[in-house]
C-alpha cells in the first residue's frame, strides 16, 4: 500500500499560492464536507505528505508585485485562489460548482475564463488523489483528462499551457498509483502482475513527458534575460514557466520513486530506481538549497536513504532540517517528524519512536487526521506493539492492559477515514480488537439511509466522533447513489446531501470542532438559502463561529471579521426571519467589543420592532449610545453628547415599560441590563431620583432571592452598586453603607468589593470636594464622618483582604485617621507578607512583594504621623537596607528626621543632611526626574520649619529659575505657592 499513499500526495505538482488575509475567509463561502481528512479549515496545508511546491502562481499576484492595478487581474487573482483554498482542504465538488458559476456568470474577466478548463482539470486531479472508489477515481482521471486536453487544444500558447503539460505527467502518475492500488488488491497472481504492468507502463509515459517537458522549459527560460524589471510582462510570464519547470524537476524524481514501490523490496529494479529517485532530490535539495522546494527535496532525499536501509543518514537529514525552527516551515517540520518516527521503529527504538509519536500528536492536534497524522498514529500503535513484545515476559498484567487500550484507541482513530494507512490499521485492529475492525468494515458498506439513521443515533448517544464518520460516509454516498443526470434526483441528492452536512456540522459544533462546524452551517446557508435547513444552519454558525473565537486563541482578529461577514450575510438573506435579528444583535455586540459605537447602534437599530429581542437590542444601543456620548463629551461636543444620551434615555424607558407590561420578572437578564443602563443615564443627565426610582424596586426584589442563580446573582451585585451610587448622589449616604453591607452578606467577589469600596470612596472625595468650594462645612463635617466610619466598618471586616484593608488604610491616611491606619495598615502588611512568604510562584511572589512594601511605607507614613518614630524607623529600615534602596523610602526617612526635630525629638541638623544627601542624590540625574524637584521642595519646607525662611525661599528661587521649563507645571505652581506664602521678608 505504500504507493497508494503517493495518490494522496499529488498536490505537490500545483503551485503554492499565499492566499491574502482579506481573501481567507472566503473559505467560509462554500465550505463541502466531501475532503477525506477532517481538516482545520484554517490550515492551508493539503492533507498530503507531498507539499504545494513554493513556486510563483501563474496568474496570480506576484508576493514582489504587491499591487495588481487591472481589475481583471486582481479578480482572477482573487477567484484562482479561493479555488486553491476549495481544493487544498478537499471541497471538490464545491471548487466544481465555483468553476461552473464563473463560466455561466456574464462578468467573468475573459484572463479567468479562458484557465477555467485547466482549473476543473487540476480539481478532477486533485479529488482522484484522495479518494478510496477505485471506479470514481478512474472516471475522475478521465473528466481530468478531457478538460485539459479542452484547455491545451483552445490555448496552446497560454502562459499555463506549460504547466498543464506537467498536469498531463501527473495524470499518467496516477493512473500508475492507481494501478498499483489495484495490484495490490488483486484476488490472482495473473491480474496483480498485469496491473503492475499498466503502472509501470505509467510511469514510464509520465517520465518520457517530462524528460520532454522539462527540456522544452529550459530552452525557453533561456531566451529571457536574467533580470527583468518589476512590472514588465515578460516577468509574470518568465516565472510562470520557471513555477513549471521546478514542479516537473521534483515529479522527474517522484516518478521514479513511484515506480520504484512497484517492485519487490529486495529487487534490483526497486534499488535501481529509488538510487534515481534519490539523485533527483539530492539534485534538487542542491540547487534550490536557498528555497523551500530544496528542503522538501532534502526530505525526500531523506526518506530514499530510509528505505534503502540507510538510516543513519536519513536520520542526520532529518535532524538537520528539524534545527530549522523558521515558523514557515511548520509544514515540512510536522512531515519531516512523521518520517523520523518511523526511521527511529525501523532503528528498533521502539520507546523513543511511541514517545516522539505521542509529542508529535500533542504539539500538532489539528492535523492527527492529515495523511501524516495518521501514519504518526499508526507508527504510535506499531511501536507500542513491538515494545509489549519486547517486554512479553516483563511487562506486567496492569500494564500490558492499559497500554493495550491505548493501542486498540489509536488503530481506530486510523479506521475511521480512509488513508494509506487504513489496510495496515486494519490488520492490527483484527487482532487486538477485531470488533472495531469489523465495525469500521460495516461502515465502508453503509447506503445513505443507513449511515443517516446510525449517524442520528449516535447523536442522540453523543458519541460524536462516530456520528461525525458516519455522515462524511453518508455525504459521499449520497452523491454514489443519485449520479443519475435526471433534475429530480440530483434535487434528490442534494437534499440528502445537505441534510447530512447540516447534522455534521452539528456534530462538529458538539465536538468541539468549531471551525469544521461553521464551515459546514455557512456553506448550507449562502449554497442553499432556499433549503429548509438554511435558516436553522446560521444558528449553528454564529454558535461555531463564536466557540472558534473562544477556544482558539490564535488570529483572533481574523475569527471576528469572519464572523461579521456570515452575521452581515444573515442579517440580510433572512432579516424576515428571528435569525436575521439574531445576526444583527451578534454584529451589534462585535462592533460594540471592537469599541465601533456607531456600527453598533446601526446593527441594533434595524432589530425588527416586533422581535422578542427588541427591548435587548435598545438596552445594547443605549450602553453604546452612552460610551459614544461621553467620547464626544470629551471632545468638546456637548450638545451631540446630550443629544445621544436622551434619545438612548428615551428608548430605554419605552423598552422597560414593555418588559413591565408583559410582566417580565425581575430576574430576567435582559430587564435587569435595561434598568441598569437606564439608572447609569439618569445619573449622568443629573436625574439620580429617577434612577433611584428605576433601580431601588429592582434591588429590593433580587435581594429577597434566597440562592439566585449565577447569572441573576452578577447582575444583582451590579443592581446594588448601581444603587449605592444614587445613594450617594441624592444624598442618602446612609443608605449606601447600608447597600455596601448587604454586599458584603451576599458573598460578593473580593475583587468586586474592592472596586465598589474604590467607586464608593471617590463618590464620597467627590461630595467633600464640593462641600469644600461651596465652603459648605456642615456638609463636609457629615460626609467626613460618614466616610471615616465607612472605612472603620471596612477594616473591621473580618472577610476584608489585603487589598481591601490596604485600601482602607491609605484612605484613613489620607483622611488624618493616623492612629486607625496604624492598626489597619499592620494587618495589611502582616497579610500580605505571609501571602509572599507561602506562595511557590516567582511572578506571584514579586507582586505580593511590591504590594507589601507599599504597606510598609503608609504604615511608616502613619507612624510618623502618630509621632512614634522609634517604630516608624524601625518599620522602613528593610526598605533602606534593601540594594538598592527604595527611593521613597529615603523620602520618608528624611520626613520621619523632620517630623521629629519639628517635634524637639531630635536634631535640626541632622534632619537638614539627611534632605542635602537625597538631593545630592539625585542631582546628577538625566532628565531631572519628578522626586528631584520634590525632594528640594521638602528640604525648604524643612528649612521653613526650622525658622530659616530667607534660607528656604533661596532655595525654592535657585531651582524655580534654573529648572522653570524641565518641571511640570503643576510643581512650578507648588513652588511659586511656597515662595508667596514665605513673602519677601525674613
Amino acid at each position: 500500500m505504500m504507493t497508494q499513499g503517493f495518490l494522496a500526495h499529488w498536490s505537490i505538482i500545483r503551485p503554492s499560492r499565499k492566499w491574502a488575509a482579506g481573501w481567507a475567509s472566503l473559505t467560509l463561502l462554500l465550505a463541502g464536507c466531501f475532503g477525506s481528512f477532517t481538516l482545520a479549515w484554517w490550515s492551508a496545508t493539503p492533507a498530503a505528505a507531498f507539499p504545494a511546491v513554493p513556486a510563483p502562481a501563474p496568474l496570480h499576484a506576484q508576493e514582489e508585485d504587491t499591487v495588481v492595478l487591472d481589475p481583471a487581474i486582481r479578480r482572477t487573482d482573487r477567484e484562482l485562489r479561493f479555488l486553491d483554498g476549495l481544493r487544498e482542504r478537499g471541497y471538490f465538488d464545491l471548487a466544481i460548482d465555483w468553476i461552473e458559476s464563473l463560466r455561466q456568470a456574464g462578468d467573468t474577466p475573459e484572463e479567468l475564463r479562458q484557465v477555467l478548463d485547466y482549473q476543473t482539470g487540476l480539481t478532477h486531479l486533485d479529488e482522484a488523489g484522495r479518494i478510496a472508489d477505485t471506479e470514481r477515481q478512474r472516471d475522475l482521471l478521465e473528466k481530468a483528462r478531457r478538460s485539459l486536453v479542452a484547455f491545451t487544444t483552445s490555448y496552446p500558447k497560454h502562459p499555463e499551457a506549460p504547466a498543464a503539460r506537467i498536469q498531463f505527467a501527473r495524470l499518467m502518475i496516477q493512473r500508475g498509483d492507481l494501478n498499483k492500488y489495484l495490484a495490490d488488491d488483486a484476488s490472482t497472481e495473473d491480474d496483480r502482475r498485469d496491473k503492475l504492468t499498466l503502472a509501470r507502463e505509467s510511469f514510464r509515459d509520465a517520465r518520457k513527458a517530462l524528460d520532454e517537458a522539462i527540456a522544452q522549459l529550459s530552452g525557453q527560460l533561456k531566451t529571457f534575460p536574467k533580470f527583468i524589471e518589476f512590472g514588465d510582462p515578460r516577468r509574470r510570464t518568465r516565472d510562470t514557466l520557471q513555477a513549471a519547470l521546478m514542479q516537473g524537476e521534483f515529479l522527474r524524481a517522484t516518478v521514479d520513486y513511484a515506480e520504484g514501490h512497484t517492485h519487490p523490496e529486495n529487487d534490483a529494479k526497486r534499488r535501481e530506481l529509488l538510487d534515481a529517485a534519490l539523485k533527483g532530490f539530492e539534485s534538487l535539495a542542491n540547487r534550490y538549497r536557498t528555497q523551500s522546494i530544496g528542503l522538501y527535496a532534502k526530505m525526500w532525499q531523506g526518506k530514499c536513504y530510509e528505505e534503502s536501509g540507510r538510516l543513519g543518514e536519513a536520520m542526520g537529514l532529518y535532524n538537520q532540517l528539524l534545527e530549522n525552527r523558521d515558523p514557515r516551515l511548520g509544514d515540512l517540520n510536522r512531515k519531516v517528524g512523521y518520517f523520523r518516527i518511523v526511521a527511529l521503529g525501523k532503528r528498533g527504538e521502539y520507546a523513543l519512536a511511541a514517545d516522539e509519536a505521542n509529542r508529535w500528536l500533542l504539539s500538532h492536534p489539528a492535523y492527527a487526521m492529515t495523511v501524516e497524522g495518521l501514519g504518526v498514529q499508526l507508527q504510535k500503535a506499531k511501536n507500542m506493539i513491538a515494545q509489549m513484545e519486547a517486554q512479553k515476559d516483563t511487562l506486567a498484567r496492569t500494564e500490558r492492559d492499559a497500554a493495550t487500550r491505548v493501542v486498540r484507541d489509536t488503530l481506530r482513530n486510523v479506521v475511521r477515514v480512509y488513508s494509506p494507512h487504513k489496510a495496515e490499521a486494519l490488520v492490527l485492529l483484527q487482532k487486538y480488537d477485531p470488533k472495531s475492525a469489523l465495525r469500521a468494515e460495516e461502515v465502508a458498506k453503509m447506503k445513505y439511509d443507513e449511515a443517516s439513521s446510525a449517524a442520528e443515533a449516535a447523536i442522540q448517544a453523543g458519541n460524536f466522533p462516530e456520528a461525525i464518520n458516519l455522515l462524511k460516509h453518508a455525504i459521499n454516498q449520497a452523491f454514489v447513489e443519485g449520479r443519475s443526470n435526471t433534475l429530480e434526483e440530483r434535487s434528490k441528492t442534494l437534499d440528502q446531501a445537505n441534510r447530512a452536512r447540516y447534522l455534521l456540522s452539528y456534530a462538529y459544533y458538539a465536538n468541539g470542532d468549531f471551525y469544521e462546524s461553521a464551515t459546514l452551517a455557512e456553506f448550507l446557508a449562502r449554497r442553499y438559502p432556499e433549503n429548509g435547513l438554511a435558516a436553522k444552519a446560521t444558528e449553528i454558525g454564529m454558535a461555531a463561529h463564536i466557540g472558534g473565537y473562544n477556544t482558539v486563541k490564535v488570529d483572533r482578529a481574523s475569527d471576528l471579521n469572519r464572523l461579521l461577514a456570515f452575521a452581515s450575510y444573515v442579517a440580510q438573506r433572512f432579516a424576515d426571519q428571528d435569525q436575521g435579528n439574531a445576526a444583527l444583535m451578534t454584529i451589534g455586540q462585535v462592533e460594540f467589543g471592537r469599541g465601533n459605537d456607531e456600527a453598533a447602534i446601526a446593527a441594533y437599530d434595524k432589530v425588527a420592532d416586533d422581535s422578542a429581542r427588541k427591548p435587548e437590542a435598545i438596552t445594547r444601543a443605549a450602553a453604546a449610545r452612552a460610551r459614544r456620548a461621553g467620547q464626544l463629551r470629551a471632545q468638546g461636543q456637548t450638545a451631540e453628547a446630550d443629544q445621544l444620551r436622551d434619545q438612548a434615555i428615551s428608548q430605554l424607558r419605552g423598552a422597560t415599560a414593555r418588559l413591565q407590561a408583559a410582566n417580565t420578572p425581575s430576574t430576567d437578564p435582559v430587564r435587569i441590563d435595561a434598568a441598569l443602563v437606564l439608572a447609569d443615564l439618569l445619573m449622568n443627565a443629573g436625574h439620580p431620583d429617577e434612577a433611584l426610582q428605576v433601580i431601588q424596586p429592582l434591588a429590593r426584589d433580587l435581594t429577597a432571592i434566597a440562592s439566585p442563580p449565577p447569572p441573576v446573582r452578577d447582575r444583582a451585585v451590579r443592581v446594588m452598586a448601581t444603587l449605592m451610587m444614587a445613594n450617594i448622589q441624592t444624598g442618602r449616604t446612609d443608605e449606601a453603607l447600608k447597600n455596601i453591607a448587604t454586599l458584603e452578606q451576599s458573598n460578593t467577589p473580593g475583587d468586586v468589593m474592592v472596586r465598589l469600596y474604590v467607586q464608593l470612596g471617590q463618590l464620597l472625595e467627590t461630595e467633600m470636594n464640593a462641600a469644600r468650594q461651596r465652603d459648605d462645612t456642615a456638609k463636609l463635617a457629615r460626609i467626613q464622618g460618614d466616610y471615616q466610619r465607612f472605612l472603620s466598618a471596612v477594616a473591621a471586616n473580618d472577610a476584608a483582604s489585603p487589598d481591601i484593608l490596604q485600601w482602607a488604610g491609605e484612605a484613613m491616611l489620607d483622611l488624618d485617621m493616623n492612629a486607625e491606619a496604624v492598626d489597619v495598615l499592620t494587618q495589611a502588611a502582616n497579610r500580605l507578607k505571609e501571602q509572599r512568604d507561602g506562595t511557590t510562584n516567582l511572578d506571584e511572589s514579586q507582586r505580593l512583594n511590591t504590594r507589601y512594601e507599599r504597606a510598609l511605607l503608609k504604615l511608616t507614613a502613619a507612624l510618623r504621623k502618630t509621632n512614634a518614630f522609634d517604630q516608624a524607623a524601625a518599620t522602613l529600615k528593610p526598605l533602606l537596607d534593601r540594594s538598592p534602596p527604595l527611593m521613597e523610602a529615603m523620602f520618608e526617612d528624611c520626613r520621619i528626621a523632620t517630623a521629629q526635630a519639628a517635634a524637639r525629638r531630635g536634631n535640626w541638623n541632622t534632619a537638614l543632611a539627611k534632605w542635602v544627601e537625597l538631593t545630592g542624590r539625585l542631582r546628577g540625574l538625566r532628565p531631572r526626574p519628578p522626586e528631584y524637584f520634590e525632594a528640594f521642595y521638602e528640604l525648604a519646607e524643612a528649612q521653613r520649619l526650622k525658622g530659616d525662611s530667607a534660607e528656604a525661599r533661596k532655595t525654592l528661587s535657585s531651582i524655580l529659575k534654573l529648572n522653570r521649563r524641565t518641571m511640570s507645571p503643576e510643581m512650578a505652581k507648588r513652588y511659586e505657592n511656597a515662595l508667596n506664602a514665605l513673602g519677601s521678608g525674613g
